[in-house]
């Protein structure tokens, strides 16, 4: 368990670290994040990882031989649904909520205001970019494919991983389309996302019939956090929040509803199979709820939330936000404006006689030039 915990820390350590920049984009200074990186990554990150991932953690169900060392047992997360997802997730919802919404994300009467990336190709591209590496972390999360066994792990997770993001990408766009009556790309590729952080926690230790189930929940319950976080006015860029959040506290859920005994044996290496909690079985049968996994989600929110907390509100964030949002004030321009700039804007705006100085020839009197003549 000490290769594990180390692996763990310099592999998937950075994930919970950068789910944060997405959902701070556009409005947090260098300086601010630099702050918050340092306390998850020194202090928040590694105690989740020993609880769960350590063989004296508390509730580390795969690991801690001692069962009374635990709370009912420990719970299960074979890839971090809950370690690496929510953890990252839960920080970026903290520092959403301090940081405040962009300028124009909301009008005056509280109304969200589509506010869509500049690119879907990239967006498209970077969907299929991260889910091939998922195919890295979450068989991946076997540390090994030669020992007897180890191969069937690899690929259990592997299909389990393939259905539960098809089915969450599908399941998305198609709700959505109810209500937007478009088939939007975007939802279609965080759907995918919120499939994948979902089947994390139980890749190894579900049936490939439950990751579909898996799949199709995350896709509802991504669509709801969305909803949500527009009724509270927490402007998430990326929308990391539904999708490492909440989808992050499904997927812990699930794999405590639809672990199988058998598949825990092969993914803890243990052949008798034995369990302090009764899991569904592969005829349905004894419980369906563990109880530790419900646990490890509220502990984790608790103590994830309280530091993120501090975290953010300890960083320094960029001043140049508010002074843009009384320079956008006096001259009437917004965000939501066709081909509105943060770059444009400033060099018409705050900065335009930089532009004129960058661009003036040598020797000549600019002074009098128009944005046209500039331009030219």
């Amino acid at each position: 368990t000490t290769e594990i915990y180390t692996l763990s820390l310099h592999d998937a350590l950075p994930i919970s670290a950068t789910i944060v920049s997405g959902a701070m984009a556009e409005r947090t200074a260098l300086g601010g994040y630099i702050v918050y990186t340092t306390i998850i990554t020194g202090f928040i990150y590694p105690v989740v990882v020993h609880w769960v991932w350590c063989n004296n953690g508390f509730l580390s169900g795969g690991f801690t031989a001692d069962k009374s060392k635990t709370i009912l047992g420990g719970c299960l997360d074979f890839a971090g649904s809950g370690v690496v997802h929510m953890t990252g997730g839960v920080a970026a919802l903290c520092g959403a909520f301090i940081i405040k919404p962009r300028i124009g994300r909301f009008d005056e009467n509280g109304n969200a205001v589509p506010m869509p990336g500049q690119s879907t190709p990239f967006q498209v591209l970077g969907t299929f970019i991260l889910w091939m590496g998922w195919y890295g972390f979450n068989p991946g999360s076997t540390l090994g494919i030669t020992p007897a066994g180890y191969g069937t792990i690899m690929a259990r997770a592997a299909m389990c991983t393939t259905l539960s993001a098809a089915v969450g990408g599908i399941t998305v766009v198609f709700f959505d389309r109810i209500f937007s009556k478009t088939y939007d790309v975007g939802m279609v590729c965080n759907g995918i996302l919120a499939g994948l952080v979902s089947i994390t926690a139980g890749c190894a230790t579900v049936e490939p019939w439950a990751a579909i189930v898996i799949g199709i929940v995350a896709g509802f319950v991504y669509y709801g956090c969305v909803k949500l976080l527009e009724a509270l006015h927490i402007d998430d860029v990326v929308l990391a929040i539904p999708v490492h959040c909440g989808c992050g506290m499904w997927g812990v859920i699930a794999c405590g509803l639809f672990a199988t005994q058998g598949n825990y044996g092969y993914a803890y290496s243990k052949p008798e199979c034995t369990y302090p909690v009764k899991m569904m079985t592969t005829d349905n049968s004894g419980d369906a709820w563990l109880d530790s996994n419900g646990i490890a989600v509220t502990n984790s929110c608790q103590n994830d939330g309280t530091a993120s907390t501090l975290a953010h509100m300890a960083g320094t964030y960029d001043d140049a936000f508010e002074t843009m949002a009384q320079v956008m004030e006096q001259s009437g321009k917004s965000p939501t404006d066709a081909g509105f700039t943060v770059s444009n804007f400033l060099l018409d705006g705050p900065f335009s006689d930089l532009k004129k100085s960058a661009l003036c020839p040598e020797g000549f009197d600019c002074d009098s030039w128009d944005d046209a003549e500039i331009g030219r």
